[in-house]
Formats: C-alpha cells, structure tokens, sequence
C-alpha cells in the first residue's frame, strides 16, 4: 500500500487476520482462545482470550500505530471501559509496561526496535511497518507470557 493512500476495510480485516495467525502461539502453548479478528471504522482488532486475562492487538489507522495490551478479563468476559472499568479498576496495560512493572526477560534489540519503529514519522508507517510491529510484539510475548502468567495476580 503506498502511504499517501486510504486504508480500505478489506486492509484492516487482513491486518487482523495477520496478528491472529502471529499470536496463535498463544492458544498453541498458553491455551488462550481466539475471540476476535475484524475491523470497525479504523481500528483492526486481534484478541486472545484466557480464564482471566486476554492479549489484544489492536492498529489504529487514525494514528497508525500498533498497541499490545495485557487486559484483566471480568468474570471471563470481556471488561466495560478501556484503561479503567467505570468501578475504577486497571483492566489493560501496555505489555512494555508489565515488561518493566515485572522485569520479564526479553530480547532487548527487538524492544528497542519496536520502540523506534514506533516513533517513525506517520506518513513512514505503512501498513507493512506496522505488520513488523506485530512481529516484533509476538517476539516479545513468546519471550514473557510465562513471567506474564506468573504474576497475573499482581498485574491488576
């Protein structure tokens, strides 16, 4: 896709499909369930869903960036709100963030690589960027879904 064009729904749809299949290690090994693969607006979403917690990927055109979240699931649905739940509860945090709070082991080079990636200048992440994003995030969490899972209980 040249980057002056339009992102098309088709595009995002594909772009869901993509991080599913990248994240499918998570059923495979962790035995979380695909939920969701689809695109509303500009948003593409890809969610796996465990007991408690769920890993969701999410692009946003608008800003063209890619976000990996750790979300607190509510009686195994779920939570209403985005950051915080209307009863004032964290129920998502950024994996880079739970990373840190729980000094997971991760390759270094590939985070400080998703970091860069992250701040190129909007019209240089394509949708071919932001793909290497998703790649970068499943390195990660193939390298700290155990430290994830270890300290869910403290996560929230």
């Amino acid at each position: 896709m040249d980057m002056g064009q339009q992102v098309t729904k088709q595009d995002l749809d594909e772009f869901a499909r993509f991080a599913m299949e990248k994240m499918s290690f998570l059923q495979t090994e962790y035995g979380f369930s695909p939920q969701t693969a689809g695109s509303q607006g500009l948003l593409a979403k890809a969610i796996y869903t465990h007991v408690d917690l769920a890993i969701e990927i999410t692009l946003d055109w608008k800003d063209r960036a890619v976000d990996c979240m750790v979300v607190r699931m509510e009686n195994g649905e779920f939570p209403v709100g985005y950051y915080v739940s209307p009863d004032g509860k964290t129920i998502r945090k950024h994996v880079a963030g739970v990373i840190r709070e729980f000094r997971c082991d991760v390759d270094q080079t590939v985070l400080a690589h998703l970091r860069k990636t992250a701040h190129l200048s909007y019209w240089k992440r394509t949708l071919d960027v932001l793909k290497s994003m998703v790649e970068d995030y499943r390195k990660i969490l193939i390298s700290c879904m155990a430290c994830i899972l270890q300290n869910k209980e403290k996560l929230f």
